[in-house]
C-alpha cells in the first residue's frame, strides 16, 4: 500500500473537518448519518477526524444527505470569476497563458471549455445511474 503524502492527509483532514461542521449544522450525529448512508458510525468517525479518505460514491451520499454542495466542501476549487481554477497552480498557469498570442489563448480556452462540457457530461451521467 502507498504511503499517503502530507498533502493527501492534509486533505483528508479539511475535508473531515467540513463534513462535521456541516453535519453538527444540521443537527445530526454520527450514528444519525451512518444509518442513512448504511455505513458504520466508526466510518463516518475515521472520515472526520481525516484518518482515511471518502470514496466518490460515498462523498456524493454524504452531500445529498447533508444537503451540501461541492462549492460549500471544496471552495478552493470553485472557478473564480476569471474562470481559472482557484488553487496553487493558477499563478503558473497565467504565467504559461502570457507567452503565447491572443488567438493561441482563445483557442486553448475553447479547447478547455470543451473538455470541461465533457467532465461535466459525465459526471451528469453519472449521478443520474447512481440515482436510479
Amino acid at each position: 500500500m502507498r504511503k499517503k503524502t502530507s498533502e493527501e492527509k492534509e486533505l483528508n483532514e479539511l475535508i473531515g473537518k467540513r463534513i462535521m461542521a456541516a453535519r453538527k449544522l444540521k443537527n445530526i450525529s454520527q450514528i444519525e448519518l451512518a444509518r442513512e448512508l448504511g455505513v458504520a458510525s466508526s466510518t463516518i468517525s475515521n472520515f472526520e477526524k481525516g484518518k482515511c479518505m471518502v470514496g466518490f460514491e460515498l462523498l456524493i451520499r454524504i452531500l445529498r444527505a447533508l444537503e451540501l454542495g461541492v462549492d460549500e466542501l471544496l471552495p478552493e476549487l470553485v472557478k473564480s470569476r476569471t474562470g481559472m481554477l482557484k488553487d496553487k497552480n493558477s499563478g503558473e498557469i497565467m504565467e504559461i497563458m502570457s507567452l503565447y498570442d491572443e488567438e493561441e489563448r482563445q483557442r486553448f480556452l475553447s479547447d478547455m471549455g470543451r473538455i470541461k462540457e465533457c467532465m461535466l457530461g459525465s459526471l451528469e451521467a453519472s449521478l443520474k445511474d447512481f440515482e436510479s
